[in-house]
Order: C-alpha cells, then structure tokens, then sequence
C-alpha cells in the first residue's frame, strides 16, 4: 500500500511543507485586514483607560489626605476650645 502523500523520491515532509503553505497563505488572503487606524485607536483606547485609572487612583489619595487634614482640624479646634474653656478665655 503506498502513501498518496509521499513524493516520488520517497519523502513526505517537502509534499506537506508545500500543502501547509499553501494552507497558510490561502487562510491570510481571506482574514481582514485591520486598519491601521483602527489599532492606532484601540492604543489610544488603552493609554485612555490607563490614564483614567491613574487619575483615579490619585483622586482617592487626594480624597484621603483631605479626610486627614480635616480630621487633624477638628482635633485643634477642640483642643482650642478645652483650653479657652478651662482659661476663661472667650472664642470669637
């Protein structure tokens, strides 16, 4: 029983080589070609996202310090309301 693959030399590997690029090429002309723009705007898309995830991530360290800041305020306006209150002192 002989191989319908093999060559006449005896080899399939240079038969099959052929046969896959062949394939291979028959399957490229048929896929879409994509735009160049259209991968210049889903890289803009990406650095966008990235950026926003970026102001957002600053936006609550900023948030954060603000909550801080207002907390250590809080903590000197009663302190200096203890300390009018047991001087005498009136706060305006």
């Amino acid at each position: 029983m002989s191989n319908p693959v093999r060559s006449s030399s005896g080899r399939a590997g240079p038969v099959i080589l052929v046969m896959a690029l062949f394939s291979v090429s028959a399957a490229a002309c048929t896929m879409p070609m994509v735009d160049s723009s259209e991968i210049s705007q889903g890289e803009l898309m990406l650095q966008l996202s990235d950026a926003l995830n970026g102001m957002r991530s600053e936006n609550a360290d900023l948030q954060e310090q603000i909550d801080s800041l207002r907390r250590v305020v809080v903590r000197q306006d009663s302190l200096l309301i203890r300390l009018a209150n047991a001087t005498g002192v009136p706060l305006r």
